[in-house]
């Protein structure tokens, strides 16, 4: 029985995964996809292509295949800047704690960064709630060192103002 039900179950995959997916407009104006569109409509067959590591293009999505970035969005800005944030303190990390596999981390980081977000936010310098956290972050961890000195609130004090120094 088992046999049974799990090979009807691979059946019914295979069928839907070599059918025909189509798109078109419900009533109401909303984008749907399906393997049967409704009759009457102006449903247009969409060419799926496999992508690389697995699911699939929807036909008409454009996809950027030269080398340089797309144009900046404020959401590619905002993940570019969160990305640039996570290296800098990985990168200030390192400085005083190496270590093979962060070493990486930064690496590849740095590198999606030039390409999604091109060589320039490496380098720019930003005004943003980031710069004002880590502010705000210092001048808690300065009041804590006066009540309490300690190697570690030290050194993320160190590392804080790195940040700032590199993004600021």
């Amino acid at each position: 029985m088992k046999p049974l039900l799990v090979l009807l179950l691979l059946l019914c995959c295979y069928s839907f995964a070599n059918g025909d997916t189509y798109r078109w407009h419900d009533a109401e104006g909303h984008l749907v996809f399906g393997d049967k569109p409704p009759e009457g409509s102006n449903a247009e067959k969409v060419e799926l292509t496999p992508l690389k590591k697995g699911g699939v293009n929807l036909g008409s999505t454009p996809v950027n295949t030269s080398s340089t970035p797309p144009p900046a969005t404020t959401k590619t800005d905002h993940h570019c800047r969160s990305d640039v944030s996570k290296l800098n303190k990985i990168t200030a990390f390192l400085r005083h704690t190496p270590n093979p596999l962060d070493r990486q981390k930064a690496k590849n980081l740095r590198l999606f960064i030039i390409q999604q977000c091109g060589r320039q936010a490496l380098t720019r310098r930003y005004k943003d709630h980031y710069c004002d956290d880590y502010r705000r972050e210092v001048a808690k961890i300065r009041i804590y060192l006066k009540q309490a000195p300690n190697d570690k609130d030290e050194q993320r004090l160190e590392d804080l103002q790195y940040q700032i120094k590199q993004e600021c």
